[in-house]
C-alpha cells in the first residue's frame, strides 16, 4: 500500500457518497486531494503524553493560500491552535502571530493559510471519541474535493518550505 492510500486510510468521507457519486470514486477524489496538498503542508509532532487524555502538540507549516478542507478530529480531542507566523484566514476574520482559535473536539472547521503562507502549533488536549475517525470530511460534497483539489494544484509553484522557527526544536 502506498502512503497516499494509507493516508485515504485515516478519513471518513462516508457523507460524500452518494448516487453520483460512488465510495470508490470519492476515494480516488480524496487521494487526489491528499497528492495535490502534499507539497504546501509539512506537520512535525513536537510532543505526545499518550494515552486516551494525553496532550500532543503538532507544528505545521502550510504554503501560501493553502486551501484546508472542512473537517473535524473527533478521535483526537479539543484544539487549541496558535499563529507563529504568517496569517490564517477563518472566514472573513484573519489572524496573525500571537493570535489563537479553539476547536470543541468534533467540531467542523477549516482555514486558508494567508498569502505569506502560515505556521501554526496545534495544542490537542486528548479525550476524543474512542472509535471514531481520525479524520472526518465535511465538505458538502465530492465534487467541493475535486475542487480544493484544483485550488491546491494551482499553487505548487508558490509553495517552497520556508525555514522553520518552531520545528527545528532538535526533537
Amino acid at each position: 500500500m502506498d502512503q497516499v492510500e494509507e493516508l485515504v486510510g485515516f478519513f471518513d468521507y462516508s457523507n460524500l457518497v452518494d448516487d453520483a457519486h460512488s465510495e470508490q470514486d470519492v476515494r480516488a477524489s480524496v487521494a487526489g486531494m491528499i497528492r495535490a496538498i502534499s507539497p504546501g503542508n509539512i506537520v512535525t509532532p513536537l510532543f505526545d503524553q499518550g494515552g486516551e487524555n494525553g496532550m500532543s502538540l503538532i507544528h505545521a507549516w502550510f504554503g501560501p493560500n493553502f486551501p484546508l478542507f472542512r473537517h473535524s478530529h473527533p478521535r483526537l480531542g479539543d484544539c487549541l491552535y496558535y499563529i507563529v507566523a504568517g496569517s490564517a484566514v477563518l472566514g472573513s476574520q484573519v489572524l496573525k502571530p500571537g493570535d489563537g482559535f479553539f476547536v470543541p473536539n468534533g467540531m467542523p472547521y477549516k482555514y486558508r493559510a494567508g498569502p505569506e503562507g502560515v505556521e501554526i502549533l496545534e495544542f490537542r488536549a486528548g479525550g476524543g471519541i474512542e472509535d471514531a475517525p481520525l479524520l472526518k470530511l465535511h465538505e458538502p460534497s465530492a465534487d467541493s474535493i475535486d475542487r480544493i483539489t484544483d485550488a491546491a494544484t494551482q499553487l505548487h509553484d508558490q509553495w517552497s518550505t520556508p525555514p522553520s522557527r518552531v520545528a527545528e526544536t532538535g526533537r
